[in-house]
């Protein structure tokens, strides 16, 4: 019986990409949007993870408005956070209590280095990571797998006219996702991020802020 997978945020393009790698490697693969599942919400995960069980959880749901640290208004701050680390534990917490084995979170190579306007996205994804780690620490199986600058429709939206050469596609992170997902024992705890440079997709593994090759 193939393992069952389910991936939040379930319509956007990384999530997209996601679905098609797993599915062609023989999982079977749920990705709800936030019409099925909205993470910001206690009753909708609750009642969400009720009825469908899985294997493997693919935390992916994720939100972002840039804007100046001094613009940012706390509701778009609280909004950071409650999508992108709230809703990873909420959802992880139901997961687990319902046979879920296995957590992966999709974070963000901005967790790891900080970017102008970008601060209650960057800390959001900082803390999913230190999620991740608490989580492996408790015995669950855990990691972050976190795509630097990837072709996204959300992307081309903030940067409209952006020079493509050096992004990720989501096909590359979804290939770079599997071959880290296959030797998952080895990553536990870890926040593996993968950016492309100078046309080659490279992998760092951090564990906090501790970089290890």
């Amino acid at each position: 019986m193939s393992k069952k997978v389910v991936i939040t945020g379930g319509m956007g393009d990384i999530a997209i990409a996601l679905t098609d790698k797993l599915v062609s490697n023989g999982y079977t693969v749920l990705n709800p949007g936030r019409n099925e599942l909205d993470v910001t919400s206690y009753l909708s995960v609750s009642n969400f993870f009720k009825i469908n069980h899985m294997d493997i959880l693919i935390n992916n749901a994720g939100y972002i408005n840039p804007s100046s640290f001094v613009e940012c208004d706390k509701l778009d701050w609280d909004k950071h956070f409650s999508v992108n680390v709230a809703g990873a534990f909420v959802c992880s917490k139901h997961a687990v209590r319902n046979g879920c084995s296995c957590i992966v979170n999709i974070g963000s190579s901005a967790g790891i280095n900080g970017k102008k306007d970008w601060s209650a996205y960057c800390c959001s994804k900082r803390a999913l990571s230190a999620l991740t780690e608490c989580i492996s620490l408790e015995g669950i199986s855990c990691i972050s797998i976190s795509p630097g600058r990837t072709d996204t429709k959300m992307r081309s939206m903030l940067y409209p006219g952006e020079d493509k050469t050096n992004l990720l596609t989501t096909s590359e992170f979804a290939c770079a996702f599997f071959d880290i997902f296959s030797d998952f024992k080895k990553f536990n705890g870890m926040d593996i991020v993968v950016k492309k440079e100078y046309g080659l997709v490279e992998k760092f593994y951090f564990k906090g802020l501790k970089i290890y090759v």
